[in-house]
């Protein structure tokens, strides 16, 4: 069993006390709520163990995903089992996108983010290029459609683009330690590398990534 950290990552400021959500917030019926929209969606998904909780994490961190994979073959896969931590110091949205203050993350989109990752949405890649890999790792491959991770190495430059079907990846060219490989590059999207936009719900490209992954989803009423 090997455990795996992945950061949502936002621009730097000041923190500030949470006007709409704090410690005393139970988080869990979000989750589960997000867990059973998840289900409705992807027909193959196993049962989950996962939890869910507020923390103090670093000023630019919007929440965190510890994720635990377990080997298969020569590749390992997802165990069904993470932790998610929100910030508490950062001010949270829980309500319609089209009410949402700018100031405010949207809680409800940050949730899809985080559970997705701890269902295998997930890289191994590290900052030496070496990697366990991941099933996820191994969907990775360049604009020539050639695999980029090898031998427990990601071949190319980081800067590269990188593709997962026709979905670029984000590949900066300084690595950034729990985003990079893991996130879309364009912005505005559910599984971008920073949230941008209230995007409470699935859209095209985390579908197609999921359906990688063995998940069964449905892509109908999909954005």
């Amino acid at each position: 069993m090997r455990r795996f950290k992945i950061d949502y990552i936002v621009p730097e400021h000041g923190l500030r006390s949470s006007i709409s959500s704090n410690e005393y917030t139970n988080l869990n019926p979000f989750i589960e709520e997000t867990v059973a929209e998840l289900r409705e969606v992807c027909v193959k998904l196993p049962s989950l163990d996962y939890s869910v909780s507020w923390g103090d994490l670093s000023s630019n961190t919007l929440a965190t995903t510890w994720i635990y994979f377990h080997l298969k073959s020569d590749y390992w896969v997802p165990s069904n089992s993470f932790d998610i931590v929100f910030n508490k110091r950062f001010q949270w949205w829980n309500g319609p996108c089209s009410s949402k203050n700018p100031s405010h993350y949207d809680l409800k989109s940050t949730m899809i983010h985080e559970v997705l990752h701890g269902i295998g949405y997930m890289s191994t890649i590290d900052s030496n290029k070496t990697a366990l890999p991941s099933n996820f790792d191994l969907l990775l491959h360049d604009g020539s459609g050639s695999n980029v991770v090898k031998d427990g190495h990601y071949t190319g430059s980081l800067g590269d683009p990188v593709y997962i079907d026709h979905i670029r990846m984000y590949n900066p060219i300084q690595y950034n330690r729990g985003s990079s490989f893991m996130h879309e590059h364009s912005d505005g999207l559910l599984m971008s590398h920073s949230q941008t936009r209230c995007t409470q719900h699935l859209d095209k490209n985390s579908i197609t990534i999921l359906n990688h992954l063995g998940y069964g989803c449905s892509s109908n009423n999909i954005i």
